[in-house]
């Protein structure tokens, strides 16, 4: 899969490990900010205590304003997400193409390789099709 990763990067003028890191990082924000909207609709701000530990925040306000506050950071990584995109010729590529964290078994010598992506590319995808409807 490496190989036809690296002739699409080339083909894109981009450099592999570059992109690599790149789309790491832009779907990784993408994918944090869009489940902290769903975290917040299902979370019940009655509870100080419960709700203070899930936000990882030491204070905060409403449901109604840290909702918004999470889908003004959601649609700012989701526009930076697709206007990087924009700059590739095979946009649809690179975003169902899979994504590997690779690492090491706790107490183990031996490598193991994690997919990173999965289901939430396809709704990139989808939402990335809706953006280019729409622009």
């Amino acid at each position: 899969m490496n190989d036809i990763a690296e002739r699409k990067c080339i083909e894109n003028n981009i450099g592999f490990y570059k992109y690599i890191g790149e789309i790491y990082y832009l779907n990784l924000n993408y994918q944090k900010s869009n489940s902290i909207i769903e975290v917040i609709n299902k979370l019940d701000f009655d509870d100080y205590i419960k709700t203070r530990a899930i936000l990882n925040k030491s204070d905060f306000s409403t449901k109604e304003v840290e909702l918004d506050i999470a889908v003004k950071k959601h649609k700012k990584d989701r526009l930076t997400y697709f206007k990087w995109l924009d700059k590739l010729k095979d946009p649809y590529f690179f975003i169902l193409n899979p994504i590997y964290n690779y690492g090491c078994y706790k107490g183990y010598l031996k490598w193991r390789k994690e997919n990173f992506t999965g289901l939430c590319n396809l709704d990139i995808a989808v939402d990335y099709a809706k953006y280019k409807l729409n622009n």
